[in-house]
């Protein structure tokens, strides 16, 4: 935040004492020009600046789970709340760091690391916000994507996590949260963008045989594909992929979740490494189904499954 311009700093009571606990000086943030707005009235009445216009963003951080409940639940009687309440009026975008966002968070206290496990409850709370209109949560470093009329369409070598896209244990299934989140998918490309092609791809976790996870990865795919088409987009616009295990999940400090990465990691954290390995994502390839016809047909037979090693090299997937 000391490296931002043009940024307020709206701090509640509870703020004020944790920067106290990580040795920040709210004199230091002044002398970047961070205009500072305490909790000190019972009406919060820093929160009626957010109609003057002037705001383009909120983020909540850190966000625990006391406040993320009161705020998925409309409750807006302190600076933080009130402060998202009044925002989501003014149509102002939100993005909120919430504390426990997964069945194993590890966090940063003072000291040293501490491993908590949030209860249902508090992750149904948090849910249950990230899908408010004009909010975003903040999950292990990324954004959690959501599929809203501002989203920008255009061909990425990155792909779009698509995690409400989940299945029973060893079935290619889709489960009623994932049909709603590829329901959004399709109207996009049916309205939105009629003439971008994805590539959808499912990935397993690195345990089990690989014909196996390969067979797994590939009808899991299709399945998206299928509800997809179901919806009325063009099966030629989509092309499904089953990448098995060979794409393990990569985190925002560049650890892949390698068997070997895994292995190294707690007992009691290594199975929501394996959960991160499993996720159903998506790439454009192209945004005209025209040129990207073309650039089929000018091309060779394409190998069908294949990984790029560190060096550059394609190497193909054999059964």
């Amino acid at each position: 935040m000391l490296t931002l311009n043009n940024v307020d700093l709206f701090l509640s009571k509870a703020g004020e004492e944790v920067l106290k606990w990580y040795n920040y000086d709210l004199d230091e943030f002044k002398s970047k020009g961070i205009k500072i707005f305490k909790d000190v009235t019972k009406s919060s009445a820093p929160v009626s600046l957010l109609y003057e216009n002037i705001y383009k963003l909120i983020i909540v951080s850190p966000t625990t789970s006391n406040t993320v409940a009161q705020m998925a639940y409309g409750f807006s009687d302190n600076l933080v709340t009130n402060m998202f309440a009044q925002a989501g009026k003014c149509k102002i975008h939100s993005i909120v760091f919430a504390c426990d966002t997964e069945p194993t968070v590890i966090t940063q206290a003072p000291k040293k690391s501490v491993t908590l496990y949030p209860r249902p409850i508090e992750l149904e709370n948090y849910d249950k916000l990230k899908n408010f209109k004009d909010t975003d949560g903040v999950e292990n470093g990324n954004l959690v994507f959501k599929f809203e009329r501002y989203v920008q369409m255009k061909s990425t070598r990155r792909p779009i996590i698509l995690p409400e896209v989940q299945y029973d244990l060893g079935k290619a299934t889709l489960r009623e949260a994932g049909k709603k989140a590829l329901d959004g998918l399709a109207d996009l490309l049916t309205k939105d963008h009629p003439e971008i092609v994805i590539e959808l791809r499912y990935h397993t976790d690195v345990r089990g045989s690989k014909q196996l996870n390969k067979k797994l990865s590939e009808e899991r795919a299709q399945s998206c594909v299928d509800y997809l088409v179901e919806q009325g987009v063009s099966p030629d616009r989509l092309i499904p992929v089953g990448r098995s295990y060979y794409e393990p999940f990569e985190d925002e400090q560049g650890n892949k979740f390698t068997s070997k990465y895994i292995s190294q990691l707690p007992i009691n954290l290594q199975e929501s490494a394996h959960q991160k390995n499993r996720r159903t994502d998506f790439k454009v390839l192209s945004t005209n189904l025209e040129d990207y016809n073309k650039e089929i047909e000018n091309k060779e037979r394409p190998i069908q499954d294949a990984i790029i090693d560190e060096e550059g090299n394609l190497i193909e997937i054999t059964d």
